[in-house]
């Protein structure tokens, strides 16, 4: 249920600030993670980012209950791109009280 949350909050986004530009959903399934991408290409239709909206830190609640990763930001191409890598359970080989990370995309 988390990963659906955060895809369709990463899905929102990009219709509410980049309606009409081209977004890619990216999922993968590793042994012991679970990858989501939402990226988008901007574009002239991108709208200016705004902080009125928890999105953001609700996805990064979500992910840091599990122990996640989380990249947000900006691209070298001017669209927007959210990251989230989920560990699975009983995929860790030591504690389960991995903290949870955020950092910004770095421009490609």
């Amino acid at each position: 249920m988390t990963a659906y949350r955060i895809l369709q909050e990463a899905l929102t986004n990009a219709v509410k600030y980049a309606s009409g530009s081209r977004t890619a959903v990216v999922v993968e399934f590793e042994e012991r993670e679970l990858r989501l991408e939402v990226a988008d290409s901007g574009g002239a239709s991108a709208g200016p980012m705004s902080n009125s909206g928890r999105g953001l830190i609700g996805m990064r609640e979500r992910v840091a209950m599990f122990g996640g990763q989380l990249e947000t930001g900006r691209q070298a191409d001017g669209g927007f791109a959210v990251r989230a890598r989920l560990p699975l359970p009983g995929a860790g080989s030591g504690s389960s009280e991995t903290p949870a990370t955020t950092s910004p995309l770095q421009p490609a």
